[in-house]
């Protein structure tokens, strides 16, 4: 800095200032200084993690700053506030103080809630020195707290609908190759019959006997499916 304020001096000597010049150079030198603390002194817009919490998970709220801008520690904070679904955290830090902080990621927690859409507003405290405290709004966050979809289950293949359905489907090729005399929709019915039937008679140990005749009063297939489904535990 010194240096620059040599410079600066000897520059205009040069092209003839005055007294006047020489008062005004360190306020020109000052106003340089801070501009350039300025330009490296940045908050990012906040955001929150994870990007879609679910009701009773943590959320944070993460904030990356320049080399003069930062986030620090001190007690109590940071101030977490909730007015409905209105949530303010205020946080405490230096603006333009290069001598204070490093560049990097600040992540503080804010809390879990239910389901529900929220806004975060993110408040930096700070020493605006000499004019006191000050207060400054980094930004306003949306985000929605959501239930996980829920998975399906699938039906199980031996579930009482599902052999109740086999047994109609299985009955009526019976009957249908009764009545139309085909020898070999009834063999190729009575060779898939064990598959569907015995896995659920091996899952709950007990025996289902099918009577297949077209006689006359035997039971139709219907019956013998809600008989079937009725005697189910």
């Amino acid at each position: 800095m010194g240096d620059i304020y040599s410079e600066l001096l000897a520059t205009f000597r040069h092209l003839g200032g005055g007294m006047l010049m020489n008062r005004l150079m360190p306020i020109l030198v000052l106003l340089l200084a801070l501009a350039s603390t300025t330009a490296r002194a940045f908050f990012d817009p906040p955001y929150v993690t994870p990007a879609s919490p679910t009701p009773g998970e943590t959320v944070w709220v993460n904030i990356y700053a320049g080399p003069c801008d930062g986030i620090i520690q001190m007690a109590g904070y940071p101030k977490v506030t909730q007015q409905d679904r209105a949530i303010r955290i205020l946080l405490f830090g230096v603006k333009n103080t290069c001598n204070y902080s490093t560049p990097g990621t600040a992540t503080i927690q804010v809390g879990a809630y239910s389901a529900g859409a929220y806004t975060l507003q993110v408040d930096l405290l700070y020493d605006n020195w000499p004019f006191g405290y000050a207060v400054e709004t980094l930004g306003i966050v949306p985000f929605t707290v959501a239930n996980s979809p829920a998975l399906a289950v699938p039906t199980p293949v031996n579930s009482p609908l599902a052999l109740a359905g086999l047994i109609l489907i299985i009955l009526g090729l019976t009957a249908f190759a009764l009545r139309t005399r085909r020898t070999s929709v009834l063999l190729i019915v009575l060779a898939c019959a064990p598959f569907g039937v015995r896995a659920k008679i091996a899952a709950d140990h007990h025996t289902i006997e099918i009577s297949l005749t077209n006689a006359s009063g035997a039971p139709t297939p219907a019956q013998i499916v809600d008989s079937h489904t009725a005697s189910q535990p």
